[in-house]
């Protein structure tokens, strides 16, 4: 650091974190209606799963999420369905909402 001064270490510093936060606001986040488009299909295809499962299996994960225990809601759907984690979490996290325990 002998052969830069502080200020003009902070400066490149600086220069170079704003660079970074453009590049990554303009690469793959979207623009809100995007986001809000991929949530709203994210939340039908959580929905279509649900309602594909048998009226069992759908009942059984509604008590689990009204007794507060979404892991093993979780685990159940993903059980079901054979879909991954995240999609899981999510369809659980809607159903929640849609059965009004969120």
């Amino acid at each position: 650091m002998d052969f830069i001064d502080d200020a003009a270490f902070w400066a490149v510093l600086a220069a170079v974190a704003i660079v970074a936060y453009l590049v990554g606001r303009m690469s793959g986040a979207g623009s809100p209606e995007d986001r809000a488009e991929r949530r709203m299909r994210e939340r039908q295809e959580a929905e279509n799963a649900f309602s594909n499962m048998a009226p069992s299996a759908q009942q059984e994960i509604d008590r689990l999420i009204a007794e507060g225990r979404m892991l093993e809601a979780i685990k159940r759907f993903r059980e079901e369905t054979g879909l991954g984690l995240k999609e899981s979490r999510d369809a659980i996290d809607y159903r929640r909402a849609a059965i009004g325990q969120a």
